[in-house]
């Protein structure tokens, strides 16, 4: 228990995970079913539409278990977190340069700003609990 007051920084990388996963996934999903724009922008097959709403979904599932792991603070779960961050990024700035031909579009800029501020918490969380740990 004392563990787990001690690192708050965790708990909020746990949220922010989970927030990544629900909003930036589902919402991508979402996006990419009802937005006109998006599907008359798109001349590549159905394929590829389908094959991106797997992607988000399996993505948007991993994140929610991810967020669960680090508030459990497991370390495995600690890292999975940073490659599911850096996940989120490679797929927006894939995204958005084979359907809007430029890789930093406004989805791209808010994914990035959130894998760092993700990824930081996890960071310094990590350390937080390591250094709990010794002192135990």
């Amino acid at each position: 228990m004392k563990l787990r007051k001690k690192c708050k920084l965790l708990c909020m990388a746990s949220v922010l995970i989970f927030l990544l996963g629900v909003v930036r996934g589902i919402g991508g999903v979402i996006e990419l079913i009802n937005n006109t724009d998006i599907l008359v922008g798109i001349n590549f097959s159905s394929i590829t539409l389908v094959l991106l709403t797997i992607t988000l979904i399996f993505l948007s599932a991993a994140t929610i278990i991810t967020a669960v792991g680090v508030y459990e603070h497991n370390e495995k779960f600690i890292f999975m977190g940073i490659a599911l961050s850096a996940l989120f990024l490679v797929y927006s700035i894939i995204k958005g340069y084979i359907f809007f031909g430029s890789a930093l579009s406004n989805t791209a800029i808010i994914n990035i700003i959130a894998a760092v501020a993700v990824i930081s918490l996890l960071v310094f969380g990590k350390r937080t609990m390591d250094k709990t740990q010794r002192r135990i």
